[in-house]
């Protein structure tokens, strides 16, 4: 299942938040998409799938050594709107124009900014009747993808553009090619290009990443042992 296949799906679940419910998920609809999302996980072949009474649901794709990255994604919608019955349209190659969502309702690029830096992308949007529940389904999806990807090639980097996958495959322990060094370097290079064209203000994103692991850094960093120091290089008493 590809990318915009997998958020088209998502957002037919009506997850829209509420205030009335403590202790567990504000709408029962929430507790259904995370029933889909272990089934996925499970179909992925990931480990230890579980969900609690705040239908956050958790899962572990297991790999080499001690580095744990978390990815994080929200299910609930914002009740500002409907998140009922969501009829998502997809706009191929935006031209920059009024988008007529419905009749004489409209996305206007003077309205809305963020629409000027959107010509020539893929857009997917509702009839203007209803949410349609990208923030976060979105962020779902993509994490769903990735983790789909990681597992096909066996560890690696991966980077989603427009909903296209761009990966460097590492499958010797998650963190080694097969590859020549020529041709790692090539990759390496691209998906940092790729990065950068996205927006992303690290010269070297995937290798900031790794760095981040490392107890020292930055300042003050929460490890095992509690809060570190690096100033001091010693453990806060």
């Amino acid at each position: 299942m590809e990318l915009t296949e997998r958020f088209l799906k998502y957002v037919s679940f009506p997850t829209t938040s509420g205030e009335d419910r403590e202790g567990k998920c504000s709408t029962d609809g929430q507790y259904v998409l995370a029933e889909e999302l272990k089934k996925e996980l499970s179909e992925l072949g990931l480990t230890d799938i579980s969900s609690n009474e705040y239908g956050i649901v958790y899962s572990t794709l297991k790999g080499e050594g001690n580095l744990t990255i978390a990815l994080l994604a929200h299910m609930d919608t914002s009740p500002s709107a409907s998140g009922e019955n969501i009829k998502p349209r997809i706009i191929e190659n935006y031209d920059g124009t009024d988008i007529e969502l419905s009749q004489n309702i409209y996305l206007k690029p003077q309205e809305f900014e963020t629409l000027k830096d959107k010509r020539g992308h893929r857009l997917i949007v509702t009839d203007g009747k209803t949410l349609l529940g990208g923030d976060d389904k979105a962020g779902i999806a993509i994490i769903m993808t990735v983790l789909n990807e990681l597992i096909k090639e066996k560890g690696g980097l991966v980077v989603n553009e427009e909903s296209k996958l761009h990966s460097l495959s590492l499958p010797i322990g998650g963190i080694i090619s097969d590859k020549s060094g020529r041709e790692v370097a090539d990759r390496y290079m691209k998906l940092n290009e790729i990065l950068s064209k996205m927006g992303t203000p690290l010269k070297s994103p995937f290798m900031t990443l790794s760095f981040m692991a490392l107890i020292v850094i930055p300042t003050l960093k929460i490890g095992e042992k509690g809060i570190f120091d690096f100033e001091k290089f010693d453990f806060v008493k």
